[in-house]
């Protein structure tokens, strides 16, 4: 399995770029609508190639940019060389666990946003990790996280 991040839209334009000396491939998506939205980007981890696959798909959408990564370390390599509005991310990981790399992330921006998808339940462990913290437990409905993107993008400015 590969340490490299791929960004996915709709529109399927590729572009490379690397992140610490780690290959990825990020493609942008474009709105044309009438009004200008800000584009809001998603950094979403997952080591299952079949779920990150699927998953990076239900994220497309108007105005979001997604980029996909396979393992804590690969986004972490993502992370230095851009900012992302919002970071979902498996728990169970090899190597450096969701949990950890959520950690990491805080320390640097305790306002970011991030969802920890997991099998298990939280409880109140979440609350100590930050208030723009949330689960979302597995399996879920593409319902489920599209409610609660948009309840992350209803609370942050899109401008």
């Amino acid at each position: 399995m590969s340490d490299s991040c791929l960004g996915g839209s709709a529109l399927g334009e590729l572009d490379e770029m690397t992140m610490g000396g780690q290959g990825a491939i990020l493609r942008t998506e474009t709105f044309t609508g009438d009004t200008f939205l800000r584009s809001r980007s998603i950094l979403y981890v997952e080591d299952n190639d079949d779920i990150r696959e699927t998953i990076g798909m239900l994220l497309e959408g108007e105005a979001r940019e997604v980029v996909l990564c396979a393992s804590s370390e690969a986004a972490l390599a993502a992370l230095a060389q851009r900012e992302f509005d919002i970071l979902i991310t498996d728990v169970s990981l090899p190597g450096l666990s969701g949990t950890e790399l959520a950690r990491r992330v805080l320390a640097k921006n305790p306002a970011k946003w991030v969802v920890l998808c997991s099998g298990y339940e939280f409880g109140d462990s979440l609350q100590t990790l930050g208030p723009n913290v949330r689960s979302l437990p597995k399996p879920f409905e593409p319902e489920e996280l599209e409610r609660l993107l948009a309840e992350i993008f209803a609370a942050t400015p899109s401008g």
